[in-house]
């Protein structure tokens, strides 16, 4: 009976897989689930960084349309490809870090709003805000609701490549 004795060891080797990834999510927590409109708002303030505020879709549209505001977009090429805030600088986070030669184009005392798809409560658009706010750009805004909300309220959008990132 060797095929038997193969399916018992499969059997007992996906035992110990599921207790192992039962007691990962133990330790770890387990992730929650989505809910669909809840992962795309966003829910809370930079943790790392308390100082940076949201932005209202009514302030990002006000600013924009007085061009008072410069958009800066986290998301990844194909995304910002895909449509974009019109106008908008794309400044994805790369390996965790800034693109430097990005962020020379950018004032860091120009009023500035980040914003993402907003999957996972804003984790991009916070993340670069906060990572601007610690090389000085003090005028950082997130977007509330991202490009989603943006989108649905069919404010001003362009796709097609980034003019500015070579």
């Amino acid at each position: 009976m060797p095929c038997m004795t193969t399916w018992i060891e499969a059997f007992k080797l996906s035992l110990i897989a599921c207790a192992c990834g039962v007691a990962v999510g133990v330790i770890w927590g387990f992730p929650e689930a989505a809910s669909g409109q809840e992962d795309a708002v966003c829910t809370g303030p930079v943790p790392s960084e308390p100082k940076i505020q949201w932005a209202s879709l009514a302030e990002a549209k006000t600013a924009f349309d007085r061009s008072e505001v410069r958009f800066i977009d986290a998301r990844s090429k194909e995304a910002f490809q895909a449509g974009h805030i019109a106008g908008a600088f794309h400044l994805p986070i790369e390996n965790g870090t800034l693109n430097r030669n990005r962020l020379t184009k950018l004032d860091p005392n120009q009023d500035m709003i980040v914003y993402c798809d907003t999957q996972g409560s804003c984790a991009a658009s916070t993340r670069l805000a906060a990572l601007l706010w610690s090389e000085g750009f003090m005028r950082v805004r997130v977007l509330e609701g991202g490009m989603p909300a943006w989108m649905q309220a069919a404010y001003p959008a362009e796709a097609g490549a980034c003019q500015d990132c070579q």
